[in-house]
């Protein structure tokens, strides 16, 4: 006993066992009511959130409350290099770069992540699903109408605007990919 306590009050040792409790049972009354949820919206559960049906949904694919981000900006300036969609598809599906066709991502029809379907032996079928996703932003991923606008580009730079980062866990690993990206948009977003 003397070897546990030199050093150490009687005194001491309950202040910080008071401290000590007071700061379990503030961390039990806080998980316990102010975590409470009693959402009952159809479209706005942990398993189905859907923003564009219900925009005050507080579940982010069940990862927490749902938050609207500012929105991406568009594109703007001059494009500081030529990229047409073979570059951008190049970079898409390669395993140290994009990664998006992977099994782990939107690579396999029946598993893709948030049901995004990303071949990466289908150039068509691929540019076809990013012209046709909204997501999370409610807008085109790539905005064929006004490239501009799309916020593929955040997404995979990790800025604001851009929804959950691709590839995860904070965008494309590379930057200088992002301005491949960039320039694709610029130049009107060609597909295949």
């Amino acid at each position: 006993m003397s070897v546990f306590m030199r050093g150490t009050t009687l005194k001491g040792l309950l202040k910080r066992s008071v401290a000590v409790s007071v700061s379990f049972f503030a961390i039990v009354v806080f998980s316990t009511s102010a975590c409470e949820n009693d959402v009952l919206d159809p479209d706005c559960t942990q398993d189905s959130p859907d923003i564009t049906l219900n925009p005050d949904c507080p579940y982010a694919n069940g990862r927490g409350p749902q938050v609207k981000e500012a929105a991406c900006p568009p594109v703007t300036g001059e494009a500081t290099g030529s990229a047409d969609w073979v570059d951008v598809f190049s970079l898409m599906v390669a395993p140290d770069r994009g990664n998006c066709s992977s099994a782990a991502c939107h690579g396999e029809e029946k598993s893709a992540a948030l049901q995004i379907f990303l071949p990466g032996t289908d150039q068509e079928k691929f540019y076809e699903t990013l012209i046709n996703t909204k997501g999370t932003v409610g807008r085109p991923y790539v905005n064929q109408e006004n490239p501009a606008e799309s916020w593929i580009y955040c997404n995979m730079r990790g800025d604001p605007g851009g929804g959950f980062p691709m590839p995860k866990p904070s965008g494309l690993p590379n930057l200088d990919d992002a301005e491949t990206v960039r320039n694709w948009l610029l130049a009107g977003a060609p597909g295949p």
